[in-house]
């Protein structure tokens, strides 16, 4: 796969942020995730190193590989601990392997709450949160696991939360 990244951005493990509007019925659904989840993304990709996207997404009929360009503007990418990058890929690559559907009635979970998560069907952020471990990845939307991705010192250890007395 080759992978489109911005000028400058160097080759790793990146959480990518949809922030562009698709024409159409698309770009419906783009605006609407963003107004109901009050944050500018409605879609999310994980980056791998390779160039391979992993994500989830009714179009493309649940977990799925996808080559993308993240170079036209449209996505903010944050960058990942490296060490999160092969049981991320590992995740995605079993549920694409069983072609697991897209969570369609999840996204009514932001909207209707409370309903149970879908049983073997994932959202975008739910998927992209699974894959890196979070604990009831249903609940995130792209804008929840966005401010995660953001949040650097979740990904650093601090040397003094190490140091025992």
């Amino acid at each position: 796969m080759t992978r489109k990244l911005p000028d400058g951005l160097p080759r790793g493990f990146y959480g990518a942020f949809y922030t562009g509007t698709r024409p159409g019925v698309q770009g419906l659904f783009n605006k609407a995730v963003r107004f109901w989840d009050n944050g500018p993304y409605s879609h999310c990709e994980a980056v791998f190193s390779d160039g391979a996207a992993g994500s989830s997404s009714l179009i493309d009929g649940g977990v799925r590989f996808k080559d993308i360009d993240f170079s036209n503007g449209n996505w903010d990418l944050f960058p990942l601990p490296f060490w999160l990058e092969a049981a991320s890929r590992e995740w995605f690559q079993f549920h694409a392997d069983r072609k697991t559907k897209y969570d369609l009635p999840g996204n009514l979970r932001f909207i209707l709450d409370p309903m149970d998560p879908g049983e073997g069907r994932f959202n975008c952020s739910a998927a992209f949160g699974a894959s890196l471990g979070l604990a009831e990845s249903w609940r995130f939307t792209p804008n929840t696991l966005g401010a995660v991705c953001r949040s650097r010192q979740l990904w650093t250890p601090r040397l003094d939360m190490l140091v025992t007395a």
